[in-house]
């Protein structure tokens, strides 16, 4: 009931048919495929498997690599962002229910690479990254069934932030020898900092010409910001 307003998805007018600007010509996609037996790995802090608009999370492998656990998506209050990531990418489509995703029929895992750590400081548990092993882990994961990569958590540093060398070995499997020679596709974010300066060049992974580096623009083109005045305008 909310394609409407997805205009990332179709940017026309309802009425005529018109373009109102750019958008991502979904239909047009559609045509050739929805994303079934396709599995999407959403590497990020868990995503709601009970979701009611995500039933494509029953059965797929996820894995908790910052516990190091099989089977273990986020709990049903957790994951608020990967949970977003994930409906953005396979929503259910023509459910009457909520919104759609790009590829409506894939299937999703939930791969958590953050968690909490108290490192006995007397500040509490905090949120932490993975570590470099247990990333390189996730990069090698299941590459014979999953073909897409969605690494949506980014650097917001101005400093070059290169890929260790775990992780740049593992890269490396994924895009050779994943899917049987095809190669996993790997989706990374541009970054959401760009007033602050932050430069997806100075990310080792978005850099990376293994990987594909995603950014993104207004429903009439402009490029986007974070905590800029023009979005209050």
């Amino acid at each position: 009931p909310l394609f409407d307003r997805q205009w990332h998805l179709e940017n026309r007018d309802p009425a005529t048919g018109v373009s109102r600007g750019v958008d991502l010509n979904v239909r047009a996609a559609w045509a050739l495929t929805r994303g079934a037996n396709v599995t999407v790995g959403v590497a990020d802090g868990g995503v709601q498997v009970t979701h009611p608009d995500l039933g494509q999370t029953t059965g797929a492998p996820h894995y908790d690599f910052f516990g190091d656990r099989p089977g273990e998506p986020m709990s049903d209050s957790d994951g608020v962002h990967g949970t977003a990531c994930a409906g953005l990418i396979a929503a259910t489509g023509g459910n009457n229910l909520g919104v759609v995703g790009l590829a409506p029929e894939a299937r999703l895992a939930s791969w958590p690479i953050f968690g909490l750590h108290d490192f006995g400081d007397g500040q509490g548990p905090v949120d932490v990254f993975a570590d470099d092993a247990a990333l390189a882990k996730l990069f090698r994961y299941r590459n014979d069934s999953v073909a897409v990569q969605n690494h949506s958590w980014g650097s917001s540093s101005v400093a070059l932030s290169p890929i260790d060398a775990l992780s740049n070995a593992a890269i490396g499997d994924a895009v050779t020898s994943g899917r049987s020679g095809l190669g996993v596709v790997i989706v990374r974010a541009g970054g959401n900092n760009r007033e602050g300066l932050t430069n997806s060049d100075d990310d080792g992974f978005a850099a990376d010409p293994r990987t594909i580096a995603v950014a993104a623009v207004r429903a009439d083109g402009r490029r986007s910001e974070e905590h800029t005045s023009e979005l209050q305008s």
